[in-house]
């Protein structure tokens, strides 16, 4: 062996079985190799040696040296005689690796090996896979239990010879299932073929052969399967499954044979496990009535249910299952009488297990009036008086008389429980026996032609206590195990001869010994048969017997005795020494019932129990005979024992294997706890050697183990030839057989030193175990190799570029530097030159200011001394006004008084007028109503008269207007003086200033009423427009025509009033403000009635076909000239209180806004949203509601960051967006924490748009992908950094720490939880997406099983606890406006903007009718 630093061995360990290693010192002194291994998990393990050439023990207490490893790409290997080492670790970590790929199904040579995946994998035994199997040769396709059944039915088909299934293994490890699978795809395969072919009549045929055939498991599994502590569904009993053929190859039956069904589980069951299952299913499935009729209860009231403490099964419904068993039993033709009699039995040894058998001081008492002893021989159609008799006596027949004597309590316990398990044990056969009749009739045998066998035997067995039970199975596995080395040996030198090479005769371990001891004519059984026929034969008396015979040579080989108990014995096994027990051997092995029981049971009067015993002494009968015919003696009418029937039973089995072609499947199971996907090593272990599989291996071993075709050599291997030779692989030529030969034989002969390692056949090349190792270890040096003669060139051209490039570069800086000192010269010539103009345009503008600052003193003197002579004359001026003022509104009080009184009398007679007139002009109404013409003019007249008096009513208005203007002309010439003086002129003054304040609210409440009437008035006309097209109603002429005369007299009052109020404010020194200029009215007007028009002028003309400024063509206080116009206008509104009219331009300019920018162009959207975000900002400081504005702006603002992440593609032009956002935001007098609030929420949708596409869009993922995305997150990061945008690296911690995470190496889970301590803002979750994806490359190792399995279950807590999404929110739904000027002061929009200069500024070629208008209004 080879232990050179760096190899890859595999170390005994007593927890896993083995660990993987390697070699990491190898040192030789003084005659002894000092080694040392360091595990995967970092463990030093210390080796000393004086060779290396064997496993014998070694010093330091190490016992083995260790094993060589396989090379990576075969550790996963399909096939384990392909692997290079084939030795015991090797074999685990394949079966292992393939597991822990989800790959249950492995091949070792001519064996399949399944392992129990304990989890539901219907889509491996799907009809869409049996269709890809059928018609398949096994190398074609993955290992899988549909192959190892297409390759039987292809044989039988194609060979015509009979074929068989051995499936074996351990309980729980999936036979069972496996022998289910086998049978539904030669019934799937058959009706297949038969489809095509068309032939209906068949497929009728075999559907109810088939239907029936499949029907047989569920009965089968009823009476012969039951839970124990490895299985819910043990197979409790052996089954030899015959599918038969005939020469047409359809199927036309089957046949079943059984073998050693466990009897004792009916009386006897461990804690934690089940009597056979149709107990359980009747108690559940049966009828109310039925199991009063049955006398049943619960399965907790009958002991031979109760004892395990458990009656369900976890996912099982009993029920159901029941139904099941019903549906089967009628299939295979047992008619419901037929099953209720059989339910009628099942109960009766319910009940006899509740028989209570008293003890007295010698022996025992049965009554016959027990309750359970009546309601079983009512069911079982028995006297009980005789029946109680013979459960507590015997009966012993002499030559001259019988002898009747009293059982013990525990013989008749022993009594009771054996005609139990007699009447089961006759039922299951009897079952059996009718299923083949049903299945095999007569005409069925007479056209067999071939079959194919399935055998469901149990695995070898090896538990703290054995027994009887055992001992037979692994007895049975022995023959077994036997017939499989030799038909291994048999196909291995077949192969040799076929492929003509030297090869010598491979010696293997034989088990012959072990069968010997066992069967042969003073063997262990036969010792057991003599000693069960003496009358008081006893398990202690034959233990000594065995003692005697075999403890010495050469038997005592493979027999031994304990060192401790003389009711032991050790048998040498060929997978593990198992001591048995020889309690109960003597009894078991006889396992029959007396004489006078049997007669009593035959004396039943239940029909069909009748005819279980008539068919069970048949089968005895037979069993007899067939002995009688083999062994000619005294005893041969004697009752056949268990162990001779079994015995029998095993050699016709084994007679039928050998005469058929095997095929082999070895059920493994991984685990006790029945966990899926869980892989126990070391049970594992010892399965391999119990089920032969490590035997099968050590004969291949023996001879040449790995085996590969001349092409598949070449193409792997090509490499190390000469590379003159390569170009004949490489260009894919076609090679002829011999040139094959010829190129693999030059490979070898130059890279192996012995021809003895290898030989070349017709059409493979075999190898010695490790050759392959070997030459694998060479290509792998040839490749680095290789690998480093590309690399060195490459990185030769590479670093001459960069050479050529920083030559290139050098030059262009030279060049660059050159000309900034020649431009550096030249501007400080100019700029002194500057300097000098500068310095006398400076002292002259000094002088200049100098003398018009004396002027200006000059003239703020004599401004002050006019003002002073100015004020004292008006001053004077104010006070005999005001003097006057106040005489006049005292002298015109009584006179006023008068008036009103005449005026209310005045009104009073004029309304009596009217009504006379109004009534004499409803009758000449009523009489014009008859006609319509005459009512049209009517109406015209009336219409013509209220325009008069309309326009007659504003000429006065605009009177009072005029006169209005022409004071507050007269108010700006003069400033009001401070009243001063006695305190006579003071009250006067006050009063004047309250009489003023009357007369205001007098003219407002007259224009009010004034713009009722108006309403009114339009109103009227309508009504008189509908009265015109033809309404002839004499009350709705009256009805008009008495509005009309109160309009009449309303608009007169008006105009009187009016005239009387006018002459009262041209004498008012009040300035009216609110509402009564016309200019404001105007004003008003364009602002509410032309508010559309108003509203096209702003946003669809001003704002959309105004330019963005560019930088260095306008002036720093034009670039905000749009928002200052909308600021403008807005805050006239809000003077004028249209608040719901500014609300309404302002929504309208911000959605043309949105949509303008949603269809412009990427490379303008950037600027032009950019230059409105910061425009809108400036709105806030308008007195409107802040979440209209704040939502307003908000949708501006996302609509703008959606434009810019579509043009987020790759890192440049991630860049060069970033350039252009912080270019303009400082050009449009934005701030830096402005441009760091954009960039970041930029940032962030990187983070989550990066690390999505990683979660979700790659397929696979490898160190290169997070080393590709680290280079452009570095870009971005060096951007940011280069324009100080603060923690950029925290917001794009979450693509940072994946890509670190796809760079680490992960070796362990210490490695994993350094890693998860970087990686700490990505949940389990989250890592567990990314790890599952990775793909590690050709010189990388893959991450641990144990990392992904711990990495899985913390997921699947942290998915069911914490509720964590798996993937980044990308969308603009978290960003706003408020957050973007966070911590920034809202501008105050500059009031001192004057807007008609705004207004002026305003495009000359452009036509804004309605702006133009407001401007020369407001001028």
């Amino acid at each position: 062996m080879s232990f050179e630093v760096g190899t890859r061995c595999w170390y005994p360990n007593s927890e896993a079985g083995w660990i993987g290693c390697e070699v990491t010192k190898n040192d030789f002194q003084d005659g002894t190799y000092h080694i040392e291994l360091t595990s995967e998990t970092g463990l030093v393990i210390p080796i000393e040696t004086k060779h290396l050439e064997s496993n014998n023990a070694m010093e330091n207490n190490h016992e083995f040296l260790p094993v060589l490893r396989n090379p990576p790409i075969l550790e996963a290997t399909h096939d384990l005689t392909t692997l290079s080492y084939l030795n015991e670790p090797a074999v685990l970590h394949a079966i292992k690796e393939r597991y822990n790929q989800r790959n249950i199904y492995t091949y070792s040579g001519i064996v399949l090996i399944a392992t129990n995946p304990f989890d539901k994998v219907e889509e491996l035994y799907s009809s869409e896979m049996i269709q890809a199997y059928a018609r398949k040769n096994r190398d074609e396709m993955a290992p899988h239990i549909f192959a190892i059944a297409e390759e039987a039915y292809r044989e039988m088909i194609n060979n015509d010879q009979n074929q068989t299934i051995i499936v074996s293994g351990e309980s729980g490890a999936g036979k069972t299932v496996s022998a289910k699978y086998i049978m539904r795809f030669f019934a799937s395969v058959e009706e297949e073929h038969f489809n095509k072919e068309g032939d209906s009549k068949h497929q009728e045929e075999m559907s109810d052969i088939e239907v029936k055939i499949l029907a047989t498991n569920p009965v089968m599994e009823a009476f012969g399967n039951a839970k124990t502590t490895r299985n819910d569904n043990s197979s409790r009993f052996g089954k030899y499954l015959q599918i038969l053929f005939d020469s047409n190859k359809n199927i036309i039956g089957s046949s079943i044979k059984t073998y050693l069904l466990e009897r004792s589980r009916l009386v006897f069951q461990p804690t934690s496990e089940r009597n056979y299952h149709i107990f359980y299913q009747m108690l559940s499935g049966l009828s109310s009535d039925m199991k009063k009729q049955l006398y049943l209860t619960n399965a907790e009231d009958f002991f031979y249910l109760n004892q395990g403490g458990e009656s369900t099964i976890n996912g099982i419904d009993d029920s159901l299952e029941y139904s099941t068993t019903i549906e089967s039993l009628s299939t295979v033709g047992i008619d419901t009488e037929v099953q209720l009699q059989i339910f009628k039995i099942l109960a009766a040894l319910l009940h006899i297990g509740n028989i209570e058998i008293k003890k007295t001081r010698t022996d025992a008492t049965l009554s016959s009036t027990d309750p359970s002893l009546q309601k079983a021989c009512e069911l079982l159609g028995l006297d009980p008086l005789t029946f109680s008799k013979w459960i507590t006596k015997k009966q012993i027949n002499t030559r001259s008389e019988k002898i009747i004597s009293n059982l013990s309590f525990n013989q008749a316990l022993v009594a009771r429980d054996s005609v139990a398990k007699f009447i089961y044990s006759s039922l299951f056969d009897w079952l059996v026996g009718n299923i083949n009749n049903v299945l095999c009739t007569s005409q069925v045998s007479e056209t067999i032609n071939s079959f194919i066998g399935v055998l469901d035997i149990y695995g070898f067995e090896h538990f703290e206590q054995n027994s009887f039970e055992q001992f037979c199975i692994n007895y049975a596995n022995e023959k077994l195990q036997q017939e499989f080395n030799h038909h291994v040996f048999k196909l291995e030198q077949e192969e040799y001869v076929k492929e003509e090479i030297e090869w010598s005769f491979i010696e293997f371990s034989d088990n012959q010994p072990c069968i010997d001891l066992i069967e042969n004519k003073l063997g262990i059984l036969s010792l057991l048969d003599e000693e069960s026929r003496l009358p008081a034969g006893s398990d202690e008396s034959w233990t000594t017997k065995l003692y005697q015979t075999f403890n010495k040579p050469p038997s005592n080989t493979v027999f031994g005795k304990p060192r401790f108990g003389q009711n032991k014995f050790i048998i040498s096994h060929y997978a593990v020494d198992v001591t048995y027990e020889v309690d109960g051997f003597i009894e078991k092995n006889k396992d029959t019932i007396s004489e006078s029981q049997l007669e009593v049971l035959k004396a039943t009067t239940n029909p069909t129990l009748a005819t279980i015993f008539e068919f069970s002494e048949a089968e005895n009968k037979t069993n007899i005979t067939e002995q009688a015919g083999t062994i000619q003696r005294k005893t041969i009418n004697r009752k056949p024992t268990l162990g001779s029937i079994f015995k029998r039973s095993l050699v016709e089995l084994m007679e039928t294997i050998n005469s058929t072609n095997v095929h082999y499947i070895r059920c493994i199971k991984p685990n006790t706890e029945k966990e899926a996907w869980k892989f126990d090593n070391l049970m594992v272990l010892s399965q391999l050697r119990a089920c032969g599989v490590l035997e099968t291996i050590k004969i291949s071993c023996a001879g040449f183990p790995s085996r590969w075709a001349f092409e598949e050599f070449i193409q792997r291997y090509y490499l190390l030839a000469p590379t003159d030779q390569w170009g004949r692989v490489t260009a894919d030529m076609e090679m002829s057989l011999e040139d094959m030969v010829a190129f693999c034989d030059l490979i070898l002969s130059e890279k192996i030193d012995s021809k003895d390692k290898y030989q070349i056949g017709k059409t493979k090349i075999f190898f010695k175990a490790g050759v392959l190792a070997y030459l694998e270890k060479i290509r792998s040096d040839k490749v680095t190799e290789l690998a480093v003669l590309i690399q060195k060139h490459i990185r030769a051209k590479y670093y001459r570029s960069l050479y050529l490039q920083a030559m290139l570069s050098i030059k262009n800086c030279q060049s660059l530097i050159r000309g900034v000192q020649s431009r550096q010269r030249v501007d400080f010539e100019m700029k002194t030159d500057a300097a000098t103009l500068l310095q006398t345009l400076h002292r002259s503008t000094r002088v200049r200011s100098q003398v018009f600052e004396t002027l200006k003193n000059i003239l703020e003197v004599q401004t002050a001394i006019r003002r002073v002579l100015v004020s004292n004359f008006i001053q004077r001026e104010f006070e005999s006004r005001s003097a006057i003022m106040i005489q006049s509104k005292i002298r015109a009080n009584s006179p006023k008084h008068r008036y009103q009184t005449l005026k209310t009398g005045t009104i009073l007679i004029q309304a009596l007028v009217r009504r006379k007139q109004s009534q004499e002009k409803l009758k000449q109404l009523k009489i014009q109503a008859e006609s319509a013409a005459s009512l049209k003019n009517s109406a015209a007249g009336i219409q013509k008269e209220l325009i008069g008096f309309i326009e007659e009513l504003i000429s006065n208005i605009k009177e009072n207007d005029a006169k209005t203007t022409e004071y507050k002309s007269l108010l700006k010439h003069t400033s009001l003086p401070v009243v001063t003086g006695t305190n006579e002129r003071t009250a006067a003054y006050i009063s004047t200033k309250n009489q003023v304040e009357e007369d205001k609210v007098t003219i407002r409440t007259i224009l009010t009423k004034y713009e009722t009437l108006k309403d009114l008035c339009r109103k009227e006309l309508k009504s008189l427009e509908s009265l015109e097209k033809g309404v002839n109603d004499e009350k709705f002429a009256s009805s008009l025509q008495s509005s009309l005369e109160l309009i009449k007299r309303d608009i007169s009052d008006l105009r009187i009033n009016a005239i009387e109020k006018d002459n009262e404010r041209t004498s008012t020194s009040s300035e009216l403000k609110d509402g009564t200029d016309c200019t404001d009215n105007a004003v008003v007007q364009i602002l509410t009635k032309r508010q559309g028009d108003l509203i096209n002028d702003l946003v669809n003309v001003v704002f959309l076909e105004f330019q963005i400024p560019q930088r260095g063509r306008t002036k720093d206080c034009e670039h905000f000239y749009p928002v200052k116009l909308l600021i403008s206008i807005v805050n006239l509104m809000n003077k004028f209180g249209l608040r719901k009219s500014s609300h309404s331009i302002l929504k309208q300019t911000v959605q043309d806004l949105i949509g303008k920018i949603s269809s412009m162009d990427a490379k303008k959207c950037v600027t032009f949203g950019l230059y409105w975000i910061i425009s809108l900002h400036k709105l806030s400081s308008l007195p409107q509601e802040p979440a209209v504005l704040n939502k307003l702006q908000d949708k501006f603002y996302k609509t703008w960051l959606k434009q810019c992440f579509n043009q987020m593609k790759t890192v440049d032009s991630i860049l060069i967006l970033f350039d252009t956002i912080s270019e303009f935001t400082l050009f449009f007098q934005g701030t830096t924490e402005l441009l760091t609030n954009i960039i970041t929420a930029l940032l962030q949708h990187i983070n989550a748009k990066w690390f999505n596409d990683l979660l979700i869009k790659q397929n696979t993922l490898s160190w290169t992908h997070g080393l590709e995305k680290d280079s452009e997150i570095k870009k971005v990061l060096d951007w940011c950094n280069s324009h100080k945008i603060r923690n950029s690296t925290e917001y794009l911690r979450n693509v940072n720490q994946a890509c670190k995470l796809l760079q680490l190496r992960i070796s362990n889970i210490s490695d994993f939880q350094l890693v998860c301590e970087f990686c700490y803002d990505l949940s389990s979750l989250q890592m567990h997406a990314l790890l599952t994806k990775y793909r590690p490359t050709q010189f990388e190792k893959p991450i641990p099983v144990d990392v992904l399995n711990h990495l899985s279950n913390t997921a699947r807590r942290e998915r069911t606890t914490m509720k964590r999404e798996l993937t980044l929110d990308a969308g603009t739904e978290t960003y706003s406006v408020e957050n973007l000027f966070q911590g920034h002061p809202i501008e105050a929009s500059d009031e001192h903007d004057d807007i008609n200069q705004l207004i002026n500024q305003l495009p000359s070629d452009k036509d804004f009718p309605v702006i133009k208008e407001l401007g020369s209004l407001l001028a």
